[in-house]
């Protein structure tokens, strides 16, 4: 989906962040796609490790 839709269109993902516990809500990161999903995705999962949903058990650290 989105990866793909970004690569293609030579875009930026943009990381965006609601974080409950320390009530914030912003811009994490801008990440030009290399094309290796793999790697990219280790970048975007480690942009998101200090953010906490509203409900922090259902928190999922991979992404597909």
């Amino acid at each position: 989906g989105f990866y793909h839709i970004s690569v293609k269109a030579n875009v930026p993902i943009v990381l965006v962040k609601i974080d409950y516990k320390n009530k914030e809500v912003g811009i994490i990161h801008t990440l030009k796609p290399t094309g290796n999903m793999e790697e990219d995705f280790k970048i975007i999962q480690d942009q998101f490790k200090d953010v906490t949903g509203k409900i922090p058990e259902n928190y999922n650290p991979k992404i597909y």
